[in-house]
Parts: C-alpha cells; structure tokens; sequence
C-alpha cells in the first residue's frame, strides 16, 4: 500500500468538494415545453407556470422546453448550476442553452454544468432544454454557487501531476519526486476547520510551495514538447437528429467563445463547413463572434471537408471525392 499517494488523493477528494461555498438553490422558476425553436427568443412569459425545483420535465424523447428565472448576482466568482440526475459523459443525456440578459452564454451538459455570472446586478436567465435521443422525462436542479478561487486553484495545481502519476513507472524518479511534492503540498494543509482563515492561509501556503518547488524549479524543458489546441467533433448525423446538430454547434460554440472571454489564452481549432453555415442560419449574432475570434487568430477554421468524414471505412477514391465535391 502506498500510504503517502493515499493521504494526497484523500486530501485531494476533500480540496475538491470544497471549491464551491454559498450554495442556494434557485426559487420562482417558469416553465413552458415547446418544439424545436426557430429563434432565439424565448415565448412570452404569459405562456410560463411554476416549476418545482428538482422537479421533472420532458415530453417524450428528443423534446425540448424553457425555463426562466431572474436572480441577483454581485460576486465576481458566483455561478449558476443547471444538472439533471443523470450523470458521466453521454450524448444520450439531456443538454440546454443558456441565455443571460438576452445573449446566448453557453451550452450546458454533463460535462458543463456551470454558468459564469459574476457581479453584473440583476440577472435575466431562460434555459433553453432538450431531452437527448433516448431520454423521455429528467429532473431539473437548479442552485447557484460562489467559486473560491484559491481551493479551486490548488485543486488544478494537484490534479495534473496526480494525473500524471497514473503514466508513469511507480518506480520511475520522476514518480518519486512528483508524489513527494503533492504529499509536501497536502501536508500544509489545515483541515480542522474547513472554510476557516486558517484553511485557507494553508491552501495559499500550499499553492506558493508547489509553485515555487514543482512548477517553476522541478518542472523543466523536456526532450518531447507537445502542443494543444481545444477542439470538439461534432456529429452531423449520429444519435441525434439533424436539427439536433444545429442546436449542438450552437450550444458547443458558444460555450467556446464563453471560454475565450475568461481565458485570454485559450485557442480552438473546428472544421465542418456545414457547422459554420448552420450556426450562421440559427445564431447570427453567434457567427459573427466566431468571425472576430478568426481574425484575432485565436480561432483556426480547419479541414476541406464540408463535414469530417468517417475515415475507417471509406477508400481512398471516396475521401478525394469528399475533398473535391
């Protein structure tokens, strides 16, 4: 048994359930089913009931409803919730837009269930629903959450190179050193009384040590460098329908640009000529902030496909054609 990386994922499992503080769930909620929308706008409010939190909604499989709920937001740090009981990636399950203020923000899913607000005043929310290709009826939860940036930020700064550990030779020097460093971290902590100053002095004490000692002076140029770009492959015709495929660009996309806003940094890569032209039919004012991102150079419109084609089945002859026609 290896008793220090035991206490680090231990130590570990407590960083990360501790991320979110100030937790409340959401009340005066509307609801209104509908069919495929044809429009960003959401139906008059007239058209809305009340809707149970955690309650169940959906019509059947591949059905879609509104939802609509105001709060008031003045944390910069403070994020909307939106999750059905299902959980674990699959494409099956339930998706949503969400619109904040009258502007698509973001796609949401099993993967992206947070919705930055920050501390924008009175916030104007409808969430746009879909049931997924074999899902007749989910519950809806809705709460909203204060980030604290400094657990949050120690919880990055463990869980790549813990990460890392499952890839490397548990008798390797490099596995020694790396699991040195995490158990050194996570010993720093103060774990009495979660929340407290005390707590978090140690989460900073700890973010510092690991900065200095790992990140900066362990951490050194390596034989092999890989380089990353974001990227999601979107199915035109999958398990879903190709309406479906138009709501996913948009939901996919937006969730993109939401990412770019907070991360100067990040870049992403997307083919599919048919993603861009059906997100320009359905979300115009989308589109036009993928054109921005293009000319900034932090978008790269790939690919001479007008879709990504299935590459283990077709011949040679077939993917030329796809390339020329």
């Amino acid at each position: 048994m290896d008793y220090k990386l035991q206490k680090i994922r231990k130590y570990f499992d407590i960083i990360k359930k501790n991320r979110w503080k100030n937790s409340c769930k959401a009340d005066a909620i509307e609801f209104c089913p509908c069919e495929y929308k044809t429009s960003n706008t959401p139906p008059a409010l007239s058209e809305f009931v009340a809707f149970e939190n955690g309650g169940e909604w959906g019509s059947g499989w591949d059905s879609h409803a509104w939802f609509h709920l105001t709060v008031h937001s003045d944390d910069p740090n403070r994020y909307l919730f939106v999750q059905t009981e299902l959980s674990g990636w699959d494409a099956s399950n339930p998706q949503f837009i969400v619109y904040v203020n009258g502007e698509m923000k973001q796609g949401v899913d099993v993967n992206h269930r947070e919705v930055l607000l920050g501390d924008c005043g009175d916030v104007d929310i409808y969430i746009y629903a879909y049931t997924g290709p074999k899902i007749e009826k989910a519950k809806l939860f809705i709460d909203f959450r204060t980030l604290d940036t400094d657990v949050d930020g120690l919880y990055y700064d463990i869980f790549y190179p813990l990460y890392m550990l499952d890839f490397l030779e548990p008798d390797s020097s490099d596995y020694a050193h790396i699991e040195s460093f995490l158990y050194n971290a996570v010993s720093m902590l103060l774990l009495y009384d979660i929340g407290s100053e005390e707590f978090l002095a140690s989460v900073r004490y700890a973010r510092e040590y690991l900065k200095k000692e790992f990140y900066e002076k362990y951490c050194r140029d390596q034989i092999v460098k890989c380089v990353c770009i974001g990227h999601t492959h979107i199915d035109c015709a999958w398990k879903w329908t190709l309406k479906q495929t138009r709501e996913k660009v948009q939901r996919s996309f937006s969730t993109v640009l939401e990412l770019m806003n907070r991360y100067p940094e990040y870049k992403f890569m997307s083919s599919q000529a048919l993603l861009y032209k059906n997100l320009k039919e359905e979300a115009p004012e989308v589109y036009a902030k993928v054109a921005e991102k293009i000319k900034e150079g932090r978008w790269e419109c790939e690919g001479a496909m007008w879709v990504e084609a299935d590459c283990n089945l077709s011949s040679g002859e077939s993917l030329v054609r796809q390339v020329m026609y």
